[in-house]
């Protein structure tokens, strides 16, 4: 860096050496740092006890909490329920010019929560009312497995082996017909399922 500073001072950069110069500073000056904070530490400074949704709780249905600052972002100056609230008394109000959705799509990272405990998929395509083939399996983590011929409807089930004793999801037409346990897979590909 002290090199193109030298250069720089003396009036001889050309544009290359103007551009070697940026990306050089933007490699010395970006660096990430990935902390994992142990579980169970408590990283902020507000009182986990007294925050601003605490006051409003079962008094304000409006009330939409800030998942950075923890303030309401739902505040409207019109609403006559808005200007009497309590976290207007005491400037408890997100600010949405600085938190808005850009930033908290840049911010937050949310992690998958499967509320219904479905672990895999199997859809199955019945053509008449007896026969049938399995058109697709989604397996975690949203990887897809597709019937390689429509007729035959034959899928590699060695795939899902290791999903034995897994909840998975049944479809039949596109139709959930619930959640089952994948009991056990033969050498052949044969699956039972047991209703969970």
């Amino acid at each position: 860096m002290d090199d193109f500073i030298k250069k720089a001072y003396a009036g001889g950069l050309s544009k290359t050496d103007r551009r070697d110069m940026v990306e050089q500073y933007k490699a010395e000056e970006m660096k990430v740092q990935n902390i994992k904070a142990p579980k169970g530490k408590v990283l902020s400074k507000e009182d986990p006890l007294n925050m601003p949704r605490h006051k409003v709780y079962n008094d304000h249905i409006c009330f939409v909490e800030c998942p950075l600052c923890f303030k309401c972002r739902n505040f409207d100056s019109s609403k006559a329920e808005c200007m009497g609230c309590v976290l207007f008394d005491e400037a408890l109000i997100c600010n949405t010019f600085k938190h808005n959705d850009k930033v908290l799509n840049m911010m937050i990272r949310r992690e998958r929560i499967d509320l219904d405990g479905i672990d895999f998929q199997i859809h199955y395509k019945a053509k008449d009312g007896v026969n049938g083939y399995i058109s697709k399996i989604v397996l975690p983590g949203g990887q897809v497995l597709l019937a390689e011929d429509s007729e035959t409807g034959y899928i590699d089930m060695e795939q899902t082996r290791h999903l034995v004793g897994k909840t998975v999801e049944y479809f039949i037409n596109n139709d959930s017909e619930g959640k089952f346990i994948f009991e056990s897979l033969s050498e052949t590909g044969a699956y039972t399922l047991v209703t969970a």
